[in-house]
């Protein structure tokens, strides 16, 4: 019967790890460095100006003259965009401390 018998060595020193890190861990406090790179700036977004312009020359030839097509346009864009930091910590608050 001595072959049954269970060793809680490892069992033991994994409560014992466990207990230490329990008593002598400190809380985690959230931060929100990730979404506006830091306290270094204080962003709420930005605008962003694109110009665009695309020459579409298409020739569509066959071998009848008739189904021939020739397609030679421009295409031009102006787009404008605007983006919102979300969970910015640039506040009225924020800005009168800094």
């Amino acid at each position: 019967m001595e072959y049954c018998r269970m060793d809680y060595r490892f069992t033991a020193i994994l409560i014992l790890l466990f207990i230490s890190l329990t008593m002598f861990a400190k809380p985690a406090y959230p931060r929100n460095d990730y979404l506006t790179n830091g306290t270094n700036s204080c962003r709420t977004g930005e605008v962003d100006v694109r110009i665009e312009t695309e020459n579409r020359d298409n020739d569509y030839r066959h071998d009848s003259s008739s189904n021939n097509y020739d397609n030679d346009s421009d295409n031009d864009r102006l787009s404008v965009t605007y983006r919102h930091y979300i969970g910015t910590a640039c506040t009225k608050e924020f800005r009168k401390h800094h």
